[in-house]
């Protein structure tokens, strides 16, 4: 028969979450470019500002043989605003209700095996955790509309078609309201 050492050894190990360590950024920032088009790719200053400012925002996914090589994240900041513009994305407000997430990527080579809606439910659970304390009431998304189906999977619900323009793609807005989660 296969041994345990065998059949761990062809399974795939379980992600781990943690926080970001901003230090960590330009490693991220290789798998943001390797998952956006260059126009919609968040630049290494954005990505350092989200790293330091909305930290609390900010999840990374490893594997359990390598905690210290990311293999994805999940980011976002917050705005008081109640859509999704440019200029409520642009910025974080530490005291908004609303969370906008910037980036859910999976490196490359990761990718077709559920780990990105493996991270994306712990997000939600990861943010939904601390709703209490950090007044955070909703989470708002913009995608392509191929990745519609992906986001309802993952609790969130369409709005519709956002006025945003970043790139060339038509963005849709998505909302998942923490105040309706169930524990």
């Amino acid at each position: 028969g296969v041994t345990t050492a065998m059949a761990s050894a062809f399974a795939p190990s379980s992600p781990i979450f943690r926080p970001v360590d901003p230090a960590e950024v330009p490693a991220l920032l290789a798998i943001e470019q390797a998952s956006y088009p260059e126009d919609e790719a968040a630049s290494l200053e954005s990505l350092t500002l989200r790293a330091n400012d909305a930290a609390e925002c900010f999840l990374v996914m490893t594997k359990a043989e390598t905690p210290d090589a990311p293999v994805g994240f999940v980011c976002g900041t917050r705005t008081k605003q109640d859509s999704l513009t440019h200029d409520s994305m642009s910025t974080h407000d530490a005291d908004g209700a609303i969370l906008c997430i910037h980036s859910v990527v999976v490196e490359e080579t990761q990718r077709k095996n559920g780990l990105g809606a493996a991270m994306l439910r712990a997000y939600v659970r990861f943010i939904d955790a601390q709703k209490e304390q950090s007044g955070v009431k909703e989470m708002r998304l913009l995608c392509k509309e191929h990745l519609i189906k992906f986001y309802e999977g993952g609790g969130f619900e369409l709005i519709g078609k956002s006025d945003v323009v970043h790139g060339k793609d038509t963005w849709f807005e998505m909302r998942l309201n923490l105040l309706s989660q169930q524990d």
